[in-house]
């Protein structure tokens, strides 16, 4: 457990190569997806300058993986968040996202469940209405 707060740092070479220092080894974006999936603590970091690129590194991830998959940014959400980085809501929508993601994975293995699936989808329609107005009543609380 003590391991999983150690950020682990990756290199960034000029070649666009990754290196894990703590493996020794250079490596993929995907072997950096997995590392997110399982929670690890990282930082990429430019070989060269020592520049803090693990930001820049996470939106590649995204990018590969939306270009490689099934999108999850839906076009007009893509707009919508755009249209927020000039806006004076910017960090409150930042938090709102940030919040509404760690609640929806909070419940993820309810909505996931196979006892789950056997229900109505009337049921897991309420249950996603529900997990919807909690979050929303989270983020009134938090005003």
């Amino acid at each position: 457990m003590a391991e999983k707060n150690i950020t682990r740092i990756i290199k960034k070479y000029p070649n666009r190569r990754l290196y894990d220092t703590k493996e020794s080894q250079y490596i993929t974006l995907d072997n950096l997806r997995r590392l997110v999936k399982h929670e690890k603590v990282f930082q990429v970091i430019d070989a060269k300058s020592g520049v803090d690129l693990t930001r820049a590194t996470l939106l590649q991830i995204i990018y590969q993986q939306e270009e490689q998959t099934y999108p999850l940014l839906t076009f007009e959400l893509l707009k919508s968040i755009i249209g927020f980085y000039d806006d004076p809501m910017h960090s409150m929508l930042s938090r709102y996202l940030e919040h509404s993601i760690s609640v929806f994975r909070d419940h993820q293995a309810d909505l996931k469940s196979p006892l789950k699936s056997l229900l109505d989808s009337e049921t897991q329609i309420n249950m996603l209405h529900e997990l919807a107005e909690e979050t929303i009543t989270n983020w009134q609380d938090k005003k």
